[in-house]
């Protein structure tokens, strides 16, 4: 049985929580954001911004949403 007490209520939002363990940011993604709002007038975004895991290369923008599966070095993610 759950303790009522230390449950949150249902209108309670969750911020800034990660939806997966591993956050994977594709630098040409942050490439193409940063130059689209420089384009606007706007400052570019840090990477950090997004609180990756890893700042992946060598992909074309917003690839990184359909890889299924990375290897670095014996490391099968």
């Amino acid at each position: 049985m759950v303790d009522k007490a230390w449950t949150a209520p249902q209108t309670t939002y969750t911020r800034f929580a990660d939806g997966f363990p591993l956050l994977v940011l594709g630098q040409a993604s942050l490439d193409d954001l940063n130059a689209r709002l420089t384009t606007k007038g706007a400052p570019g975004i840090p990477a950090n911004r997004f609180r990756p895991n890893l700042v992946i290369g060598g992909l074309d923008a917003y690839e990184e949403d359909f890889v299924g599966d990375m290897q670095i070095g014996d490391v099968q993610l």
